[in-house]
């Protein structure tokens, strides 16, 4: 999140050559750092239950059904996780034809109830306000070991309206000093 300032635009009849620009750059939070750079990264189980643990006063753990569940709870159920595969297969022999049909089935669960999403309260950059993002819990399997996603459900959504909170404070620190556009200009 940044915003440039042009201060010599000029007027229609006086234009001005903008070039004198001043660059407004927010500082990300840790928090929003850490969400940035664990959605999408494929994670084993220690690494993802480490995440959770280290941010766990920020975290609420949606647990699969509805409800929350405790972290803890949330912890244990990222780091037991039991992968089952089936196989069938079926063959039919007739007297004009056969048929024959195989089928695969992979199902990651645990013991006790799986987590389905993580909510992490928090502020994104200095200045603006608390946001909740939901993290969806994806278990990819197909190796010896599961391996663990996390995506960030509205990422694009929230993404805008943190620029439009944004742009909302400015204009109230500017008033009507200047106009305000979310977008690109380019000089």
């Amino acid at each position: 999140m940044s915003c440039q300032v042009y201060f010599n635009l000029g007027t229609d009849d006086a234009p001005g050559h903008a070039d004198d620009v001043a660059t407004l750059q927010l500082k990300p939070t840790a928090a929003y750092k850490a969400l940035q750079q664990i959605v999408g990264k494929k994670l084993s189980q220690g690494e993802l239950a480490e995440w959770i643990e280290d941010w766990h006063l920020s975290l609420v753990a949606g647990k699969e059904g509805g409800g929350t569940m405790l972290i803890s709870a949330a912890v244990a159920s990222v780091r037991n996780i039991t992968i089952e595969a089936r196989s069938t297969s079926t063959s039919s022999e007739q007297n004009f034809g056969a048929a024959r049909s195989a089928m695969d089935s992979i199902e990651a669960a645990n013991a006790d109830s799986r987590v389905e999403a993580l909510h992490f309260s928090l502020i994104p950059y200095d200045g603006l306000g608390t946001r909740v993002f939901t993290l969806k819990l994806s278990i990819l399997t197909g190796d010896d070991k599961p391996t663990l996603k996390l995506r960030w459900a509205g990422e694009e959504q929230q993404v805008e309206e943190i620029a439009q909170e944004f742009k909302t404070t400015l204009a109230k620190e500017v008033g009507g000093a200047a106009t305000l556009i979310l977008g690109i200009f380019n000089a």
